[in-house]
């Protein structure tokens, strides 16, 4: 198909432009995707990168976030930038892409676009109410379905989850319902991360198994605090998002799909 012979500029939220700023065959398919809105820098940006990819010496993408599942489906799902254009340029011009940890590195070939997570429950407590899966609490209490902390200093109280599968990429959730004073932490497989006053709400952590270690999920108190937590779960993740693609021939025995970031080097097969 001639996608350029047969464009509607009217469909795609950019300026027409004159003849000088013609852009790749996959820019413009990726511009027609769903959600896809950038400026004129933007696209510029994006069409600058495929070129250099199919003409040039590749390019590199520097301090990405993202989450990984390296078995079967194998995954990248929540990057921290719509890389959707690599798959539609794969399908025209076979690319490698390498992500690396600092360290290690993960070669992969992506072949769809994500259309949007998926999950399989592994396990939830939402009434807090299943003693056998809790450890030790000090100063909490459950009260009307509600994990309730009061006056806590350094306390906490876990929910011992599941044994992990190696390279399984999980999603775990906790929920705070009440806040009113100190400062609290979510623990979610093994991410903790202040979450107070903004942790009202729903707090969510990803985590890919590294080790068949069984995982700690629960909350965390620091100094003094008083909250109530109404749900805890852990779901495997199955499927990337929107904004993640699946990938084949990936290999990387030693790179660290938990990283805080990484770099990706795209090249022309």
């Amino acid at each position: 198909m001639d996608y350029i012979g047969q464009l509607d500029y009217s469909v795609y939220r950019f300026p027409r432009y004159s003849a000088r700023h013609m852009y790749e065959p996959e820019t413009y398919i990726y511009l027609s995707l769903p959600g896809v809105s950038l400026t004129p820098a933007e696209i510029a940006a994006i069409d600058t990168n495929i070129k250099a990819i199919k003409y040039g010496s590749g390019v590199t993408l520097s301090s990405l976030t993202a989450k990984f599942s390296t078995v079967a489906p194998t995954f990248v799902t929540q990057i921290s930038q719509d890389l959707r254009w690599l798959a539609i340029l794969n399908a025209t011009v076979p690319i490698t892409a390498t992500w690396s940890d600092g360290t290690n590195t993960l070669a992969m070939i992506p072949v769809a676009a994500g259309t949007g997570e998926t999950y399989l429950e592994k396990i939830t407590d939402p009434t807090f109410d299943n003693a056998g899966l809790w450890t030790s609490g000090v100063n909490w209490s459950v009260t009307g379905g509600e994990a309730v902390a009061t006056g806590v200093s350094a306390a906490t109280q876990n929910i011992m989850v599941l044994t992990r599968t190696i390279g399984e990429l999980y999603k775990g959730t906790i929920v705070c319902s009440n806040y009113t004073s100190g400062t609290f932490r979510s623990n979610i497989m093994g991410d903790s991360s202040v979450n107070s006053p903004a942790g009202l709400g729903t707090s969510s952590r990803y985590f890919t198994g590294t080790s068949t270690a069984s995982a700690a999920n629960g909350v965390y108190a620091a100094n003094t605090l008083t909250a109530k937590f109404s749900d805890i779960s852990i779901s495997q993740v199955l499927t990337p998002s929107i904004s993640g693609f699946t990938f084949s021939d990936g290999s990387g025995a030693s790179f660290n799909p938990n990283a805080a970031t990484f770099t990706l080097n795209i090249v022309r097969r």
